[in-house]
């Protein structure tokens, strides 16, 4: 065979990148006491000549070469063709990691191996080449004679596995490794092209890749054609991940080399989304369940769209973390978020601190995880005191952090010489917030009203779209409320139902009960059905209900092609206003007619084919109105009478008395007329109507203060037309401030810094404080009108504050929420801004109070004075109002007694007989004169 020898430098050159033949096969570099023995062994096939090759030896920590190790000799025949050479090398580093490069003669690497990790060489012949971490390494520090060595069969490097700290055998092969016998000739050696890194193409889950063939060549027969032997050709369109791309050659006597690359393509194209704008009922427990696919109107991926998410808040706490000191200020102070969660969404971090902090030179300054700064605040604060704030963070920059310094993130408060070591409260603590993925979305009644939320798809590869939906939740369930001395639910309601039975039905009716003398002449019931939601039976109801027994009775109303069910219902209506929507066998929504939009009530009980004609659902149970009953399977019927096993009592009524005082006056609160109240989302309020004078009214926020100096900044939810009069508020002891009252329509965020959004509504000067602590009145007359549903925000300020004479106000919750309210006003918490229209600090609660005037209408109160004008009984309407509006009345029952006695002041008289010895006394002559008496 002709034997090409110009060529084995181009050979050797390929070594790097094949399956090597020459290899290093045994390392020593660590041991006990002092370092022995050190050194690298070298095997491959006999009659290798290792001169000009060299060992290089690489710091792990900077990457450099630190030791070049010079070969040379030929490797002898210890077996199969193979054999191996020992070479010496005092001071190999010890790792954690470093690592060595085999070098050929003509300068190219062939391996280049690390131990305890791996690193990229920066210099050297492997500059910008990653090591291959071995995987064992002699840490701890083995004893003297022992070494890290190849173990396995084979006569290619990558047939063998490391294995050590084991005997070591300098020069020999190894225990344990078997070379193969020798081939014929020297195998051809093969070059695959680097690894292909694309992004998709736009639309598409995957890219075209276009490479070259492996290049081969042999010593023997010189360079040979490759064959590619696995993957898609080139050219074509590789698929979203990792797809193997392999050649293969053969040479003249047989021998087989192979090698292959990757094309690696990263999805990197975002899922779209189209989100549809819900409305949505809270159900009678006051909740509803959101699902993705309600608010998804469309979406699509160039892969595809594998899951749907709501972003729900999820808030982890550092706690309060003490600052740290030395004998010059605060040092740096870590706060840890633990188990920090990725998010979908931007971060939201709450800050609350407290300490030395008056002064613009004592600064508040946290560096996140990666060492930059993420809050800074140099205000002038107060000392002492405590501070909160908030920041955001990018989700791609917290997501980061999760990835590269999790799952525990470290805050940093960087050191201040400024901030001494003087105050009781000295801490930081960081609250954070995070979109956490949820399948479905649990809405209450916090939710009512419009909610702007965030839907997120994703792809496999990680990739995330969003959009927002408008999800505008909706209680439309009245609260039930009892008043003393009234009634109050269903007195009238359905009793008892047939539909089904065997063979065809027969004898259908619906039975209504309640107490007797009740003219049905005003009632209807309306069949619907359950598949669409529509009417398709109305029929008026007649006659007067009998008294089968304690005031009450039943009435049957025969009516055929009732409909079987799955489901279908009725409606039972008084006057055009439905009192009932029941259904059987499960439960829809009405669309049209009169219950359109409302959902029945499934009964829970139905009929089917093996009813008898002579059976029927019905209520039975003890009580007085439609809850107190219990809906049963079929049983017999008893069309017309109470039903078996039912009960009615008599509805209690317990008249609400009321005793006037010496002046002929009394005050009922609405609250004592009602026996009880319950709603999904719970009772608001319980009202009467006012008559129609106005009425001076104030509400009341709160003095307690705690944080204080700027100036309140703060919404008003108007639910009664009024007309805001004037303000108290809470002043430091001594202060004297000419305060200015300013006002908008709408609400304050977003315009804290734009006076031109503004309105003056007046000035009052020269205000003297009445005490910290107290209601400080400002007298004015503003006569600033306002209508229900509207918000206002107000801004009461002062340009007269000092650090011990300003404001009082104190830290609240969160800007926006309701704070103090009664039936005609909301004060919700707002800011404190630095005059005029400046900087602001939130979350804050306005301290004092809001004088305003009802207006002139009937105003509902929530107290009400009767007289002797009242004594009595008299009936009062009282409406019970729940959060989202609804509202329910009953009618109470009071009786105004008078039960002081008359005071009579007597006086003695003297009065002459007639001549027929008679005198005529009248009453009132024997009372003393004087307007104070009677």
């Amino acid at each position: 065979m002709k034997k090409i020898t110009l060529l084995l430098s181009l050979m050797i050159a390929c070594l790097g990148l094949q399956a090597q033949s020459v290899f290093i096969n045994e390392i020593h570099y660590d041991n006990t006491s002092g370092d022995v023995n050190e050194g690298v062994e070298i095997a491959g096939p006999a009659g290798t000549d290792l001169t000009g090759w060299t060992v290089e030896f690489y710091n792990g920590s900077n990457g450099s070469l630190y030791a070049t190790l010079n070969l040379s000799g030929t490797i002898d025949d210890e077996g199969s063709g193979y054999g191996a050479l020992f070479f010496l090398q005092s001071n190999i580093q010890n790792g954690a990691p470093d690592g060595l490069a085999l070098i050929d003669n003509s300068a190219s690497v062939v391996q280049f191996l690390s131990y305890e990790g791996s690193f990229t060489a920066a210099g050297g012949t492997a500059n910008g080449v990653t090591s291959t971490d071995i995987g064992v390494s002699e840490q701890p520090a083995p004893p003297i004679g022992e070494s890290l060595q190849l173990i396995g069969s084979g006569s290619l490097y990558t047939d063998f596995s490391w294995t050590g700290p084991v005997a070591e055998s300098p020069g020999d092969i190894n225990a344990g490794q078997t070379f193969m016998g020798a081939v014929v000739g020297n195998p051809p050696s093969i070059s695959c092209p680097m690894d292909i890194v694309l992004d998709n193409e736009a639309g598409t889950c995957g890219a075209i890749a276009n490479f070259l063939d492996a290049t081969a060549i042999d010593i023997e027969d010189g360079p040979l054609p490759t064959t590619q032997t696995a993957g898609l050709p080139n050219g074509s369109v590789f698929p979203v991940g990792t797809n193997v791309v392999e050649f293969s050659v053969t040479d003249s006597d047989g021998n087989t080399a192979t090698c292959s690359f990757n094309v690696i393509v990263n999805d990197v194209e975002v899922p779209t989304v189209t989100c549809q704008d819900v409305t949505v009922e809270l159900d009678a427990s006051g909740s509803y369940t959101l699902t993705t696919t309600e608010v998804i109107a469309s979406s699509s991926d160039n892969c595809a769209v594998t899951g749907a998410s709501f972003g729900a808040p999820l808030t982890v706490s550092t706690g309060q973390v003490p600052f740290n000191f030395n004998g010059t200020g605060i040092i740096e102070t870590d706060a840890v978020i633990t188990a920090a969660p990725t998010t979908f969404g931007e971060v939201t971090v709450a800050v609350e601190w407290g300490g030395d902090f008056g002064l613009t030179t004592e600064v508040l300054d946290i560096f996140g995880p990666d060492g930059t700064s993420v809050y800074l605040n140099n205000a002038s604060l107060s000392d002492c005191q405590i501070f909160n704030d908030s920041f955001t963070i990018p989700a791609a920059t917290w997501n980061d952090w999760v990835a590269t310094y999790g799952p525990d993130l470290t805050f940093t408060s960087q050191p201040d010489t400024d901030v001494d070591n003087i105050c009781v409260n000295q801490y930081y603590q960081l609250d954070v917030t995070v979109s956490s993925a949820v399948a479905t979305l649990d809405l209450s009644c916090a939710e009512l009203g419009e909610n702007n939320i965030t839907v997120y798809v994703n792809d496999d590869a990680g990739n995330v779209g969003t959009c927002v939906a408008v999800v505008t939740v909706e209680d439309n369930i009245a609260p039930e409320i009892t008043c003393l001395g009234g009634v109050s639910g269903a007195s009238v309601f359905i009793n008892e139902i047939h539909y089904d039975n065997s063979g065809a039905d027969a004898n259908e009716a619906i039975e209504v009960v309640g107490p007797a003398g009740t003219d049905l002449s005003t009632y209807e019931i309306i069949l619907y059905n359950g598949s669409n939601g529509t009417e398709y039976n109305t029929v008026a109801l007649s006659g007067t209900i009998d008294d089968e027994g304690a005031g009450y009775g039943a009435v049957n109303f025969p009516i055929s092609g009732i409909q079987n069910g799955a489901p279908d219902g009725m409606v039972l209506a008084n006057n055009g206003t439905v009192i009932q929507f029941l259904s059987y066998e499960g439960s829809f929504t009405a669309t049209d007619g009169i219950a359109n939009g409302l959902t029945s009530t499934d009964i829970g009980v139905a009929e089917d084919s093996s009813t008898l004609d002579t059976e029927s659902l019905q209520l039975s149970g003890t009580g007085t109105y439609y809850p107190d009953f219990t809906w049963n399977a079929p049983t017999t019927a008893t069309p017309g009478d109470i039903n078996t096993g039912q009960t009615f009592e008599a509805p209690s009524s317990s008249v609400f008395d009321v005793v006037l005082d010496a002046n002929g006056m009394a005050t009922i609160n609405v609250a004592d007329l009602v026996a009880s109240t319950s709603d999904n989302c719970g009772v608001v309020s319980t009202t009467v109507v006012s008559g129609a004078t106005p009425t001076p009214q104030n509400l009341e926020t709160t003095y307690v203060g705690g944080s204080g100096i700027r100036s309140p900044m703060f919404d008003v939810n108007v639910l009664s037309d009024i007309t805001i009069d004037t303000f108290d508020v809470n002043l430091d002891d001594g202060a004297i401030m000419d305060i200015e009252v300013w006002a908008k329509t709408g609400t304050h965020v977003g315009f804290e810094e734009d006076p031109g959004a503004w309105t003056l509504l007046g000035t009052a000067f020269g205000v003297l404080s009445v005490g910290d602590g107290l209601p400080t009145p400002l007298n004015l007359d503003l006569n600033y009108s306002v209508a229900a549903g509207e918000t206002h925000a107000f801004y009461i300020a002062s340009e007269d504050k000092s650090a011990g004479a300003g404001f009082n106000y104190t830290v609240g919750t969160a800007v926006g929420n309701v704070f103090s309210s009664d039936t005609n006003l909301e004060v919700l918490e707002g800011v404190s801004s630095i005059y005029p229209f400046g900087t602001t600090f939130s979350p804050r609660v306005f301290n004092g109070t809001v004088h305003y005037t009802t207006a002139g209408g009937g105003t509902p109160v929530s107290s009400f004075d009767v007289d002797c004008s009242d004594l009595g009984e008299s009936q009062i309407e009282v409406t019970a109002t729940d959060a989202a509006g609804n509202t329910a009345t009953c009618t109470a029952t009071i009786n105004v007694l008078d039960e002081t006695a008359p005071i009579l002041v007597c006086q003695d008289i003297t009065l002459p007989l007639d001549e027929n010895g008679m005198a005529t006394i009248e009453p009132e002559d024997l009372l003393a004169e004087g307007p104070t008496i009677y």
